[in-house]
């Protein structure tokens, strides 16, 4: 009877140690199947890893290409800026007694012609006259004059050249602006002289050196 029991009861725990292990395999093999489901879903609506790092470097392609395209029209605008003929300098003309007088203006100036019977000229006999569009007062005057005569008090020269031609500055009392320019050599009797140049000159200051460094004296042609 005893041995009945005994064979009973380990026949019953292989039952029950069969059916448990069983059902782990099961809920493993779910789980398994449950996992791969979410990968595969998450991969074909783009949110797995692999998906994000290409996004990421479709992202940066984009940028590199907008910035490349951006270098390039500043430099088409930059050719194009330089191409504009209305950068290309006016010259000013002006014709005399003793010959034509003529000087190249940037964008940005304003000339006016002074022949010898206009009554415009304060130191010549005839010239231009020239100033910064944005000037409220004042202007150059460049023109001819047979003899230009100066003061010395307070008065200081340096001699350099202009125009490919020597000429002596004139500055007064220490001013930040020049009083005159004396043209010398193949250019004399050409004088350029500031009038009230104050409110512009720390701006245009160098600019007119620039312009006077374009300078023409032609003696052949004469009226």
């Amino acid at each position: 009877m005893k041995k009945i029991v005994a064979v009973v009861i380990v026949l019953f725990s292989v039952v029950l140690w069969g059916c448990g292990n069983g059902s782990s395999k099961e809920e493993t093999g779910s789980r398994s199947e449950s996992v791969s489901g979410r990968e595969k879903t998450d991969l074909q609506n783009g949110s797995g890893s692999e998906p994000e790092t290409e996004a990421s470097g479709h992202t940066d392609d984009g940028r590199a290409e907008e910035e490349t395209a951006a270098i390039q029209n500043e430099s088409s605008f930059e050719e194009e800026s330089h191409a504009d003929p209305d950068h290309v300098p006016e010259k000013a003309v002006q014709g005399g007694a003793c010959g034509e007088i003529s000087v190249l203006l940037p964008d940005g100036w304003i000339y006016e012609k002074c022949p010898a019977d206009s009554g415009q000229l304060i130191a010549g006999t005839y010239g231009i006259h020239f100033y910064p569009e944005e000037a409220q007062e004042g202007y150059i005057e460049l023109a001819y004059e047979d003899f230009f005569g100066v003061c010395g008090t307070g008065l200081k020269t340096e001699e350099t050249t202009i125009a490919g031609s020597t000429a002596k500055i004139g500055t007064y009392d220490d001013h930040e602006y020049w009083n005159f320019i004396i043209f010398e050599g193949e250019k004399e009797g050409i004088i350029a002289v500031t009038y009230l140049p104050e409110s512009w000159w720390e701006e245009y200051g160098d600019q007119a050196l620039e312009i006077l460094d374009t300078v023409s004296f032609d003696q052949s042609a004469k009226e």
